[in-house]
């Protein structure tokens, strides 16, 4: 016979439900500690050592789910870096609309890896910010313009805190000095300030 404490267990209907334990879990570790290893840009061999110490209490998820998804996102994580790596990407000035749809389907890409952020939001963003890379003459990469997508949707989302920013650069294979770089030539404080990027 079961005892009280097993009969209070949380049951979980694992392939229902995975998709949302996979945000979940995400979503809280990606703005609570860092993917990265000290001084480097690589991902830290420590990560999922240190996860158990960063997820609350109010996770009650067994930890062989946790570690499947997370070792499952690591895995998929390299492949997407890897061909974020490897993609060339000319831009032509009179083709407006192809320039949004390509970055768009990486756009979708990362939210299939990571279902971290508004993805509806982030489509209206990456709009407007294609309308300020043509006002600026100014084209960055296709990492860099990820990165910076996802930074201003979680600015301007309700969400705390904020995804850390070396997660974003990372999860998007942005180098820490074109994600700055972009942001000062193109004086994203002020128009995160304003509802410029959010409204199309």
């Amino acid at each position: 016979m079961a005892s009280l404490s097993e009969k209070m267990k949380p049951i979980y209907d694992f392939d229902t439900n995975s998709k949302n334990i996979k945000a979940s879990i995400l979503d809280y570790l990606l703005r609570n500690l860092s993917l990265y290893k000290k001084n480097s840009e690589k991902i830290s061999d420590s990560f999922l050592k240190e996860v158990y110490s960063v997820l609350p209490e109010e996770f009650l998820i067994p930890h062989p789910i946790i570690n499947y998804l997370l070792e499952n996102f690591l895995t998929n994580l390299k492949y997407f870096r890897d061909l974020l790596r490897n993609c060339k990407i000319k831009w032509y000035k009179k083709d407006s609309k192809g320039r949004y749809r390509h970055v768009k389907i990486y756009m979708h890409k990362l939210h299939r890896l990571a279902p971290i952020f508004d993805y509806k939001r982030a489509c209206s963003n990456l709009e407007t910010l294609h309308k300020l890379f043509s006002f600026e003459g100014y084209w960055p990469h296709l990492t860099t313009q990820l990165a910076l997508v996802l930074y201003i949707t979680d600015a301007k989302s309700d969400a705390e805190p904020r995804l850390q920013q070396n997660n974003i650069r990372l999860i998007c294979n942005c180098s820490a000095y074109a994600f700055h770089r972009a942001r000062n030539i193109l004086r994203l404080s002020n128009y995160l300030e304003s509802a410029l990027v959010i409204e199309v």
